[in-house]
């Protein structure tokens, strides 16, 4: 539904308010969304590249995904950082 201002100027204020609150939310949410859909690909990338180099190099099956150092063996556990973000290699 599509408002005009001479809509407005007959509408209670506090729907009006409410209007307001409303878009501003949904500002929020996609700011929110935008950040985190951003801050998902860029740890993507950065595994991303550190598994290259380590198919590249042949050494490591798995690979710490915070701090992107080489792990030998599967843990629970990064034993560098001690994250939970240890992750396969492919």
């Amino acid at each position: 539904m599509r408002y005009s201002s001479s809509d407005l100027s007959t509408t209670p204020p506090f729907i009006v308010i409410g209007l307001e609150l409303n878009l501003g939310l949904m500002l929020i949410r996609l700011a929110i969304q935008s950040y985190l859909m951003s801050l998902f690909s860029n740890v993507g990338r950065k595994f991303e590249k550190t598994k290259q180099a380590f198919i590249e190099g042949g050494r490591a099956e798995y690979a710490c995904v915070s701090c992107e150092k080489p792990v030998d063996e599967e843990h629970e556990y990064c034993p560098h950082c001690g994250e939970e973000t240890v992750e396969p290699v492919d």
